[in-house]
């Protein structure tokens, strides 16, 4: 009799167990491309801040708009967890956000990552990227585009372009683009292009620093023409470091004017002489 007790009451235990729901990923589906909100263009639904990972990585060209509709109609799909952008070869997979807005944000609450063949597009929106911490990273190995009235914040991170192998990461800026940090050209034998646009501006924050060209055989640029480009500890240029390792190419151009950089003992670039051309 007791035996049959115990068993009892283990079972009843066993049964009273709370079930618990795991986070899942969420995948868009629809080939032609189509509405970032529609739930049908998805394998889960609509997009929210409950599953792990939004991934569009599909294969034939698309692009998934966010408009002025996604903002007003659907508000509750514009805070998600991590966002993974890219395709296969020969295609391109773009995510286009112009919600009507300047202060109208696609919030990512951790990561974000643009692989190669992935393009985004900001325009009279923002994207902000949280990477919470203060020590996350931003890969962006495909194209990014921040047009006029386009805003990219990613103050808690550290951008990388050409964080891979043979990756190539472009973003040209003609709205404003905030980082913690940004690399370009990280490791070897990848690209990292940036080029600040007329009105558009680039600028670290916190304790921030700009590398342009790191690894042997990485390049990177940094274009400035007719935009603005503050970095560095109080935006000076203590912490602007380019060509870091022997066989690394790093360059620097300045619509207007051009300047002469030296390095010190730890390899920090010091501000020489301008001369206007």
């Amino acid at each position: 009799m007791n035996s049959t007790r115990t068993m009892w009451l283990v079972s009843c235990a066993s049964l009273a167990l709370p079930f618990v729901a795991h986070a899942q990923n969420i995948s868009w589906t629809n080939t032609p491309g189509g509405k970032w909100e529609a739930a049908a263009n998805w394998d889960q639904g609509s997009p929210t801040s409950n599953q792990s990972a939004i991934l569009i990585t599909n294969a034939n060209s698309k692009t998934v708009t966010l408009d002025a509709a996604t903002a007003s109609g659907f508000p509750g799909t514009l805070a998600v967890s991590n966002l993974t952008l890219s395709s296969i070869a020969a295609s391109t997979n773009t995510v286009s956000i112009g919600m009507g807005g300047p202060t109208v944000a696609l919030h990512i609450l951790n990561n974000f990552t643009l692989s190669g063949g992935g393009a985004l597009f900001i325009t009279n929106s923002a994207l902000q990227v949280d990477t919470p911490g203060g020590n996350g990273t931003i890969v962006v190995d495909g194209l990014a585009t921040v047009a006029s009235g386009g805003t990219f914040l990613a103050t808690n991170a550290t951008v990388l372009l050409g964080s891979t192998n043979g990756a190539d990461g472009e973003v040209s800026i003609a709205g404003a683009m905030v980082v913690s940090n940004l690399d370009a050209g990280l490791v070897s034998n990848s690209v990292g292009q940036i080029t600040v646009l007329s009105g558009g501006s680039l600028t670290g924050t916190n304790s921030d620093s700009l590398v342009v060209g790191y690894a042997l055989g990485s390049g990177g640029t940094i274009t400035v023409s007719g935009g603005t480009l503050q970095f560095g500890v109080s935006h000076d240029f203590s912490q602007w470091v380019v060509g870091y390792n022997s066989g690394a190419t790093g360059t620097l151009w300045l619509t207007g004017d051009v300047l002469t950089f030296t390095l010190d003992a730890q390899r920090h670039c010091i501000l020489g002489t301008p001369e206007s051309v």
